[in-house]
């Protein structure tokens, strides 16, 4: 029997420790901030067995989310990163930290989850060496398709693809993106040049 992870306060972060399975699917659950922060720290344990995540149409709200006829206008509000302030560091998108520090982690399927922006520059410095967040190594499938992205932003992808090895898919499907602007990615892929000066020691 594999050992069972440990046990959070958070019903549903329960649910995945206690099912001790490389697959957890946490779509469509009006996670908040906190309870994702949660499902972060648990996917962030070395204990943690989960591999592959799958965390599709999940806005982060500040509250718990309430259905229903009778729930006011305005009452299920999303998360708004605070900007940054002088003399405090930047907040970090909770789907960039999920990166980053939940290492196990070899696919992580996002779609849908209102990303912006900010989020994809968060996200592509935790694919990356040496940019103030730990670099995910194990990463191998990135679906971040039916967000809200520039091309500008996507771009970023370039230089994450020049250092990492390990990311072999990435979606980006239906983020109203135009072919300029995953031109430059194409050029990311093939057959990668070895450096000549570093020949003889290889």
């Amino acid at each position: 029997m594999p050992a069972r992870g440990p046990e959070h306060p958070d019903p549903e972060v329960s649910a995945l420790a206690a099912s001790a399975d490389s697959g957890g699917r946490f779509s469509n659950n009006g996670l908040t901030h906190s309870q994702l922060s949660t499902l972060i720290n648990y996917l962030a344990e070395d204990s943690c067995p989960v591999t592959n995540l799958f965390l599709d149409w999940n806005p982060v709200y500040e509250e718990d989310f309430r259905a229903g006829d009778s729930v006011p206008p305005g009452t299920n509000k999303l998360y708004q990163m605070k900007p940054a302030v002088e003399e405090e560091p930047e907040e970090i998108s909770l789907f960039a930290k999920l990166i980053s520090e939940a290492k196990k982690l070899q696919v992580i399927f996002m779609r849908a989850s209102g990303l912006g922006d900010k989020d994809l520059q968060q996200i592509c410095m935790a694919l990356k060496p040496d940019t103030g967040l730990a670099m995910n190594r194990n990463l191998k499938v990135l679906d971040l398709s039916y967000n809200n992205f520039s091309g500008t932003a996507v771009q970023e992808f370039v230089q994450v693809f020049e250092q990492n090895r390990t990311l072999e898919f990435l979606g980006l499907a239906k983020n109203r993106l135009v072919t300029e602007d995953v031109l430059p990615l194409l050029s990311c892929f093939g057959r990668v040049s070895f450096p000549a000066d570093q020949v003889e020691a290889y």
